[in-house]
């Protein structure tokens, strides 16, 4: 099954079985399967500071989580940016705390999730934080 342009409809337009199944049943059924059947997940040795690209014709799919590396006052986050160009210099997710005492947070962690469009860069920068997960899924 592949996927099919959905009908342009207009005021009046009769939605009939055929329609909708192809426009709408037909379609959902292909994207599920792309989805599900066509994720492949892994763990690639990244690190901070690094732009990385995802594939043509794949969505990539990426999820982060770091640590607290000290005690004390300091900014403990990670920045994620994202561009069609290198460097990517839009910024799209930021998790962490900034100017936080933690003399007594001794296990804190920082998750972020993003998507990456096909072709497209992808940057991660930390401050007080050492990666501990670093997870990918290409989607087709």
């Amino acid at each position: 099954m592949a996927w099919t342009a959905p009908t342009t409809q207009v005021t009046g337009f009769l939605v009939t079985a055929a329609v909708w199944n192809t426009d709408l049943v037909d379609n959902l059924t292909y994207l599920n399967t792309e989805v599900t059947s066509g994720a492949v997940q892994s763990q690639p040795a990244r690190v901070w500071d690094t732009t990385y690209q995802a594939p043509a014709d794949h969505i990539r799919v990426v999820t982060i989580s770091a640590s607290n590396t000290a005690a004390g006052a300091a900014d403990r986050n990670m920045t994620v940016y994202v561009a069609a160009g290198t460097p990517p210099a839009t910024v799209i997710a930021k998790s962490g705390l900034d100017d936080v005492n933690f003399a007594n947070i001794a296990d804190y962690f920082a998750t972020v999730s993003f998507v990456v469009p096909s072709s497209y860069y992808y940057h991660v920068d930390a401050v007080g934080l050492t990666l501990v997960y670093w997870t990918e899924w290409e989607l087709h």
